[in-house]
């Protein structure tokens, strides 16, 4: 069973440290204190497996110059001061905005500017580059701040008995951008034409079996899901075997806040967050026991637009997909 402190998300941003097998884990505070990161700009690839091409792309790093889109996480709680310094490495100007807490900055090459935010509120907040189409070539990461007290709910309206909590963060990348970006050539956005599909970074069975994404739990155990998606494109996320509930959006439908549903609107630039409970909806079809020989129950999670369910528009299944497990 995971801990409110075990904190399941990509990256290891600020000063946390990873545990075993990926978990974020963050010690008990009582104290607010200073939460510094020192972003980096940086260029990386990730592999097409199954397609005879790579896909280069914009992103962030730490320290370890360990090159990641989305960047690394940014993790912090109530009383705390976030101090972001981020660090222009490439040839043109990069920027970096907060949209919620009015937060924007344009960094000249080879220069660093600090970003200070005092006391930030409870959430989850998508940073990104504003320039141009850095942001879709990913320059994107996400913070997200929780509240100081451990009986408290980790966002307002969740369950407070919530023992994990997930980010996805959602990827449509065009590769052959990254290839023109790579090669200092200009980029029409006129052009774009994404055909890699990712959630934290992954795709297909990597995404599918990454303990940062699929969600894995006994029956009747409370999970949090913040799904972020920096894209220009509507995603449609559909949950087989379960009707979360949403607790919290930031864009559009905020009529559907309170919501259960199996199938969620995720705008561009926006933050949905739904609470599992991990039983069977009320309404839906009963969930058999397992079978002889079976331990558990396994529904998809995935994009109901066919094409990001590709990889280099034809690799299937290779595209933004991940798991529900229910334990027995």
């Amino acid at each position: 069973m995971l801990s409110r402190r075990e904190f399941v998300l990509k990256g290891a941003g600020a000063a946390f440290a990873l545990g075993a097998g990926g978990l974020l884990l963050r010690p008990q505070r009582t104290i607010a204190r200073d939460v510094a990161v020192d972003l980096r700009t940086c260029t990386g690839v990730k592999p097409m497996f199954s397609v005879t091409r790579d896909c280069p792309f914009s992103g962030f790093e730490l320290a370890d110059e360990k090159p990641l889109s989305p960047g690394p996480l940014i993790s912090a709680v109530t009383g705390d001061v976030l101090r972001i310094r981020l660090t222009n490495a490439k040839t043109h100007p990069v920027g970096f905005r907060i949209e919620s807490l009015g937060v924007e900055q344009i960094v000249p090459p080879g220069q660093t500017a600090e970003v200070v935010i005092e006391n930030p509120p409870v959430g989850t907040y998508l940073y990104f580059d504003h320039l141009g189409v850095q942001s879709i070539l990913g320059a994107h990461g996400v913070i997200v701040v929780r509240p100081r007290r451990d009986d408290a709910p980790p966002v307002p309206g969740a369950d407070p008995a919530t023992v994990a909590e997930y980010a996805w963060v959602f990827g449509a990348y065009d590769s052959l951008w990254g290839k023109r970006y790579a090669g200092g050539q200009t980029i029409d956005p006129a052009t774009y034409e994404p055909d890699v599909f990712t959630i934290n970074g992954r795709y297909g069975d990597g995404s599918s079996q990454a303990r940062d994404t699929s969600v894995r739990h006994q029956f009747g155990v409370p999970v949090l899901i913040r799904m972020v998606n920096p894209t220009p494109l509507y995603k449609s996320i559909h949950f087989h075997g379960e009707h979360p509930q949403i607790v919290g959006r930031t864009k559009a439908q905020l009529q559907t806040i309170g919501a259960r549903k199996d199938t969620f609107m995720v705008a561009p630039l926006e933050v949905v967050t739904v609470q599992l409970t991990f039983a069977p909806p009320v309404d839906g079809f009963p969930v058999n026991a397992p079978g002889p020989g079976e331990t558990d129950l396994r529904y998809p999670v995935h994009d109901h637009h066919e094409l990001t369910n590709s990889l280099g528009g034809g690799a299937y299944p290779n595209g933004m997909l991940t798991e529900l497990e229910f334990k027995t």
